[in-house]
């Protein structure tokens, strides 16, 4: 069989051998080579041409178990390596099946509007807790299909078993708690509402008034209660840094002392409002309005994002 070789005349220059062609034809005759030369030949032909580079026709043969040669060398370093792979993955598959270490977990169950427990922390109410699981374990690369890799699947599966009922078991531990934590929820909304305007609840009562409203209505009182401005809109932090005069700064700390349970910060605030007729509104219709720097009061109650602002005098 005539092959086609692409010879390397940079190569075949170094090394003082005359290549004027980039192509050379050889006969190779099978027979007369060894098993894995032949597959060597095979991986790299594409119909009569071979793919990699060789310095002359006339070293072919000699360059081809140079390769060869090479390439079981490199075979025989790589199944060396991975025999060793597998053999520490195993030795840290039976260290690990011993210990059965854990570590701490962290879950959360909360409770819809309506009642319903959730596995999850968007309810209107959650309980958060750590449970103690017990560690997993991953399958190095390259050893998928090996006989350690089908024990730790086993072992994985009963670890998935066993750390589902402990986060389960933990969850039940905590049903209790998240009912009181709703209970509470409920009769603290339940007290804004019975102050709410007699109308607006009617109107919601027939759908003709938004929950949003319902809670912008709920905000405002709990604003009231707590004595600061009512703001009917979101209020954005510039994150622009600010410096204070002293009596800002003591204006600040009275309100951070006042307000122990909101994040109380010194800010450059603004927000959006609906553009005027005259006025270049962005994409929602809406215009910036730089509200000043003052201190910006946060927190969250009843589910609801409670924001004030108190421009400095």
């Amino acid at each position: 069989m005539n092959i086609l070789i692409k010879i390397d005349q940079k190569a075949a220059f170094a090394a003082g051998i005359d290549a004027p062609n980039s192509t050379e034809l050889v006969e190779v005759n099978p027979a007369n080579l060894t098993q894995a030369e032949r597959d060597y030949i095979a991986k790299n032909l594409d119909g009569n041409k071979l793919s990699d580079y060789y310095t002359s026709a006339d070293l072919f043969f000699d360059e081809l178990k140079e390769k060869v040669a090479k390439k079981v060398t490199e075979q025989k370093k790589r199944e060396a390596e991975l025999a060793e792979k597998e053999a520490k993955f195993a030795s840290e598959l039976d260290d690990f099946i011993a210990k059965k270490a854990t570590l701490e977990s962290h879950h959360a169950i909360s409770m819809s509007e309506n009642g319903v427990i959730k596995n999850d922390k968007y309810g209107v109410v959650k309980v958060s807790f750590n449970v103690d699981v017990y560690k997993k374990m991953h399958v190095p690369a390259g050893l998928y299909d090996t006989d350690a890799a089908q024990r730790l699947r086993k072992c994985l599966a009963e670890i998935e078993k066993a750390n589902e009922k402990l986060i389960e078991d933990a969850r039940l531990a905590h049903i209790d708690e998240l009912k009181a934590k709703f209970a509470d929820y409920i009769a603290e909304k339940e007290s804004y509402i019975k102050r709410l305007d007699l109308v607006l609840l009617e109107r919601h009562k027939n759908g003709y008034a938004s929950n949003d409203e319902i809670e912008r209505a709920i905000k405002s009182l709990i604003l009231k209660d707590a004595g600061l401005p009512v703001f009917d809109c979101k209020l954005f932090n510039s994150g622009v840094d600010v410096t204070l005069s002293n009596e800002q700064y003591l204006q600040l700390k009275e309100l951070k002392d006042k307000y122990k349970h909101a994040n109380v910060e010194a800010a450059d605030v603004y927000h959006y409002r609906d553009a005027e007729d005259f006025e270049e509104g962005d994409e929602d219709g809406e215009v910036r309005e730089d509200l000043g720097v003052g201190v910006l009061v946060e927190w969250e109650q009843l589910n609801i994002n409670i924001q004030s602002f108190i421009k400095f005098s």
